[in-house]
């Protein structure tokens, strides 16, 4: 599960910032939870007042507390791996105010 992504710069197309998630690992009965951080380039529409991400690369993902039952390395790849199919879309307005 992706929570509410909180922007810490927009310039242009382009947008950094930290994203909290959860995830529960296959055999596991609790989530992890972790937060991810992204560098994304967006496609604006000034008309509508929208963007959607075109790309987007996740340089870190740290996880809370201490995991030493699962593989993290293997986790962060999954991760890392299905971001970019997201479909992350939203409003200008609303992303330059979180800023």
């Amino acid at each position: 599960m992706l929570y509410q992504p909180q922007s810490q710069e927009v310039e242009g197309n382009k947008c950094t910032g930290v994203c909290a998630f959860s995830i529960l690992p296959s055999g596991k009965k609790d989530p992890l939870f972790g937060a991810l951080f992204f560098d994304a380039k967006m496609e604006n529409d000034r008309d509508s007042r929208r963007y959607q991400v075109s790309s987007i690369q996740i340089p870190d993902i740290k996880f809370s507390g201490s995991q030493h039952d699962v593989n993290l390395d293997k986790i962060k790849g999954a991760v890392i791996w299905e971001v970019p199919t997201w479909k992350l879309q939203g409003s200008l307005d609303e992303l330059v105010a979180t800023v």
